[in-house]
């Protein structure tokens, strides 16, 4: 059981630590429900400390080194990166032989700093539609990904808000 202590209560959660180059940076707490789902709390997730720039790092791609292992070694592969848990283990489910990463927030995304063995990057965008503030910070990242100096690139799901929407078969 993980507490919930701005409602008092406790329940099933699931916590993901997020890393930087240094190692573990905050810790990620998500409250779920018997089903799985969010748990109906305020607020569902908290991130402690402040995490900017760590991600959380789901898969290790074909190499299955770390990121320092696999520059040592001269490896270059794709980094994913999406904004939440759940949407990047859903591509990890898919597409395991991908190095990928959950950013934890839109805003997050702009401040994650490439590795030395990413060659290049494909975001995993959620289907904001409708939501100018979303697109814009969307953008913002993009911008800051691109001044790192590898190739970028944007995917969306064709199904529901994100991949994990579509995996689940949302429509």
């Amino acid at each position: 059981n993980l507490e919930h202590k701005p409602e008092r209560v406790s329940g099933p959660g699931m916590m993901a630590c997020m890393c930087d180059d240094d190692g573990i940076a905050a810790v990620h707490r998500t409250w779920l429900s018997g089903n799985g789902t969010k748990a109906d709390v305020s607020p569902q997730r908290m991130i402690w400390p402040a995490f900017a720039g760590a991600a959380i790092r789901l898969a290790k791609g074909a190499s299955k080194k770390t990121p320092v292992q696999a520059a040592k070694a001269g490896v270059r592969e794709v980094l994913v990166l999406c904004e939440g848990i759940e949407d990047g283990l859903s591509v990890a489910m898919v597409e395991p032989a991908l190095r990928i990463w959950a950013a934890a927030s839109l805003n997050n995304l702009a401040n994650i700093r490439l590795p030395a063995c990413c060659a290049e990057v494909i975001v995993c965008a959620d289907n904001d539609w409708g939501k100018p503030q979303a697109e814009k910070q969307l953008d913002v990242a993009l911008e800051a990904l691109n001044r790192q100096g590898r190739p970028v690139a944007v995917v969306r799901s064709m199904v529901g808000k994100d991949f994990n929407d579509q995996l689940m078969g949302a429509v």
